[in-house]
């Protein structure tokens, strides 16, 4: 008797849940919802849920793989190329024996730096692999870089610095495979920590003045990236070869955001390669550019309550950024940064883009104009960004707002594209000119 008690009592529930659940899908629809209706409502609705449920799997198997690192994703070794783990190697041999001194190292030297060394390949050794073929030698790795935290003071400060050019690598375009723009970096002084990566990597000191190798990077996504990095003595037909046999589509699924240019199908035309990469690799420089422009402001608004609260927070062991830097006062825009890279791209991509290169600011003017905007005001943007360059709409973004701290005063970002009428006060960053407004 008490289990049939029971079973009515979970009926009386099922039916009254069902009656409002009914009831607030009929509230919802423009017509009456029919029985059928409502029956073909449930089943959208689990079918969503299903879809829920396997994209939420689907995002722990990607942050599975990233971390697990991008040795995995690096190519076999095929056409007498021969793969060997770095550990492999000598690497008492790379510990140079000069210790620039004019004397021979003590054993004691000696053996901290063979430490140093194992230490350092033990590092190297999770992030690529060795190529050898015919004489000649290739380090193939891969680094996944988490994207930047704006909301903290570091991610802002660290987002400012990453625009900072010292002029000491120039970037000569080698081509675009798979949809990735690689450039060979020459260093006008080649760091240490190469030179002595590459001493690892072949099993020979460290050497001095001109190095022996050539470096080439490639770059998917944007602050969350995919960076591929080549360190070889080889012939560049070499060079492509090994970049060609990389899994460009599973790379590109690591991201957070994949790139819709980048996948192993995706080819230009030989002629077109080294101009398309330069091109791509200068519109990823100007978005680095702009995301400085946007950390700086917010730097120069800080909120100090949000500030004390992240600070915290991170303390306690929680995430850093918590709370907004500028408590609400001036957004990070990365939303916006990350769709205008990717449609830039795709607009760079596409064989019948009839934009030039001086167009990428009106491209990118209706992402960053902002929403309350009049038409005029939008229209003023668009022209101030062809002629200003891309930051230009970034002065329209925050002209426009009305979130900047200030007893009515805005900290706006200025581009100025003319010098100021005794021609002080001016200074050149990049493709910006700024010169001091006011009586500051």
């Amino acid at each position: 008797m008490g289990i049939l008690r029971g079973l009515g009592f979970l009926v009386i529930c099922a039916l009254v849940f069902l009656g409002l659940d009914y009831y607030q899908q009929d509230r919802k629809s423009e017509d009456r919802l029919s029985l059928r209706g409502y029956a073909d409502a449930i089943a959208d609705r689990f079918d969503l849920y299903q879809a829920g449920k396997a994209a939420e799997q689907a995002e722990r198997d990607r942050q599975k793989r990233w971390r697990a690192g991008g040795k995995a994703y690096l190519p076999e070794p095929a056409d007498a190329w021969a793969r060997r783990s770095v550990l492999d190697g000598d690497i008492a041999a790379s510990v140079a024996e000069d210790t620039g001194s004019g004397l021979a190292p003590g054993a004691l030297v000696t053996k901290m730096a063979e430490q140093n060394a194992a230490i350092q390949a033990e590092k190297l050794d999770k992030r690529g692999w060795v190529y050898e073929r015919d004489g000649k030698t290739a380090w193939l790795e891969i680094d996944l870089v988490s994207g930047s935290n704006a909301n903290s003071l570091a991610g802002a400060v660290e987002q400012t610095i990453a625009a900072l050019d010292f002029g000491d690598i120039e970037e000569i375009p080698l081509g675009v495979i798979g949809g990735v723009a690689f450039v060979e970096r020459l260093h006008f002084d080649t760091p240490k920590a190469h030179r002595q990566e590459w001493a690892l990597v072949t099993s020979t000191p460290a050497q001095k003045g001109e190095v022996g190798f050539h470096t080439y990077s490639g770059i998917i996504g944007f602050d969350e990236e995919v960076r591929i990095t080549l360190r070889t003595d080889a012939e560049q037909a070499d060079v492509r070869d090994l970049l060609a046999r990389l899994d460009y589509d599973t790379l590109n699924g690591l991201l957070r955001i994949p790139v819709p240019t980048v996948g192993n199908g995706v080819a230009v035309q030989p002629e077109q390669e080294q101009d398309l990469a330069a091109r791509m690799n200068k519109l990823h420089a100007e978005f680095i550019r702009l995301r400085a422009e946007v950390a700086q402001t917010r730097l120069n608004n800080i909120d100090g309550a949000s500030l004390i609260a992240n600070t915290f927070a991170q303390s306690r062991g929680l995430p850093e950024g918590i709370f907004d830097l500028t408590g609400g006062r001036v957004e990070t825009m990365e939303d916006m940064i990350q769709t205008g890279y990717r449609q830039a791209l795709s607009d760079m991509m596409d064989a019948d883009m009839r934009k030039t290169e001086s167009g990428i600011g009106n491209l990118l003017g209706g992402f960053f104009a902002k929403s309350d905007a009049t038409p005029a005001d939008s229209s003023a943007a668009a022209a101030g960004a062809g002629a200003a360059g891309l930051f230009g709409t970034v002065k329209s973004f925050f002209s426009n707002s009305d979130k900047v701290a200030g007893a009515g005063k805005q900290d706006a970002i200025r581009v100025n594209k003319g010098i100021s009428a005794d021609g002080k006060g001016c200074s050149v960053q990049g493709i910006l000119k700024r010169c001091a407004t006011g009586g500051g």
